[in-house]
């Protein structure tokens, strides 16, 4: 007779709807997304030996160097990186800017930064 069929939603899209069409909004609709999945993933994964890192500078050189030594270069090297962490992030907010008004996708400047860390 007759097959029941499961009523079939809208396929999950990956970039904006043709037409000018706007997906459903609000925060459960984008934490639902597939983007959202994607850059969290990516986020998380390409993020977290960073903070890691930075969170831990001063043990990682303090274990890493003799003792008299550690002390007085434990606080010199903790300073340098968090300058040059400061500096890498504004260089990376303006090159991705630039690169955004070169029409290339803030996916692939993502990735790229990603690889990088």
């Amino acid at each position: 007779q007759h097959a029941q069929h499961a009523p079939q939603g809208p396929p999950l899209q990956l970039s904006p709807p043709p037409d000018g069409q706007q997906p459903g909004s609000g925060v459960w609709a984008s934490v639902a997304s597939v983007d959202f999945g994607l850059l969290f993933v990516a986020a998380f994964a390409g993020w977290g030996g960073g903070i890691v890192l930075l969170n831990h500078i001063g043990k990682i050189v303090t274990a890493a160097a003799p003792a008299q030594a550690s002390s007085q270069a434990s606080p010199i090297l903790v300073s340098l990186l968090s300058a040059c962490n400061c500096i890498g992030r504004m260089a990376a907010g303006a090159c991705s800017d630039a690169l955004s008004r070169r029409r290339v996708p803030r996916p692939h400047l993502l990735a790229a930064a990603t690889c990088l860390t």
